[in-house]
């Protein structure tokens, strides 16, 4: 059984990821389906969800004709007035893919390290190098915005 709560990750992975509504919902629903292919355990890890999230994300980095970075209808984004999207949109598009996936994931979802790195089958030392580059990234477009 997917719990709500896991479905919110895996949709907001692939909304903050790739910046694309109708993937997210797409990429969403393909990582349920192939959760419950997998069997039907009471609920499924972190790392299970991990494991299906990076085979949906790895297929749409290889599909020649995705689009990278064609925004979000503001419609879809229901943000305090405080807070600009306009940093996170422009870190999406300058950092490569792995940074964008580890900073979603550490900073947005709340995933560690380690279970990044089991998840996605990195090294422990790769899933943090990935996350500092990340946020030095969003660091320094965050300065260069103004934010």
């Amino acid at each position: 059984m997917v719990t709500d709560e896991q479905v919110r990750w895996i949709a907001l992975f692939f909304l903050f990821s790739s910046m694309d509504e109708t993937h997210a919902i797409q990429s969403a629903q393909k990582v349920i389906v192939q959760l419950k292919a997998h069997g039907s355990p009471s609920t499924f890890t972190r790392i299970e969800i991990l494991k299906a999230i990076r085979k949906v994300w790895d297929a749409y980095l290889k599909t020649p004709t995705r689009r990278r970075s064609p925004g979000i209808p503001e419609h879809s984004w229901q943000l305090p007035d405080h807070l600009e999207i306009a940093p996170w949109v422009k870190f999406q598009k300058d950092a490569s893919s792995e940074q964008v996936t580890s900073v979603v994931l550490t900073k947005i979802l709340g995933f560690s390290e380690s279970e990044i790195a089991e998840g996605f089958g990195l090294s422990l030392g790769t899933s943090r190098y990935r996350i500092s580059r990340g946020m030095k990234q969003l660091g320094s477009v965050m300065k260069a915005t103004g934010c």
